[in-house]
């Protein structure tokens, strides 16, 4: 499914909204409905209201490079290594990755990291 910022502002708001009502949005069904939209940024915002790591959102996450660094810092709020090798292909977000590492007090062997690009 190609998605339009408007239907990303939507769905963003959609699952405010549910989170004010009181939905249960860790329930398993949820999850299984809501996975089915494979909107990378989309899934971001979910698993962000759920406040906690979504293992099962992950491989969907893992299909963008800038992605992948926001749910690592703000979902993971830590290193996360078995997506260093996707976030390593965005200079940019790779350059924002290993800051966000260095403010946390973490490093990263950054010459093994030729190997991943």
């Amino acid at each position: 499914m190609i998605m339009d910022s408007a239907d990303r502002k939507f769905i963003k708001l959609a699952l405010v909204d549910a989170v004010r009502r009181g939905v249960d949005l860790s329930s398993e069904k949820f999850q299984n409905e809501f996975l089915q939209i494979d909107d990378p940024e989309t899934i971001l915002n979910y698993v962000i209201l759920l406040n906690r790591r979504c293992p099962k959102a992950e491989p969907y996450i893992m299909e963008d490079p800038s992605i992948t660094f926001r749910y690592a810092k703000e979902v993971i709020k830590d290193r996360w290594p078995e997506a260093e090798p996707i976030i390593a292909k965005d200079p940019c977000a790779w350059y924002l990755y290993t800051r966000f590492l260095g403010v946390i007090g973490r490093d990263v062997d950054v010459w093994r990291i030729e190997s991943w690009v």
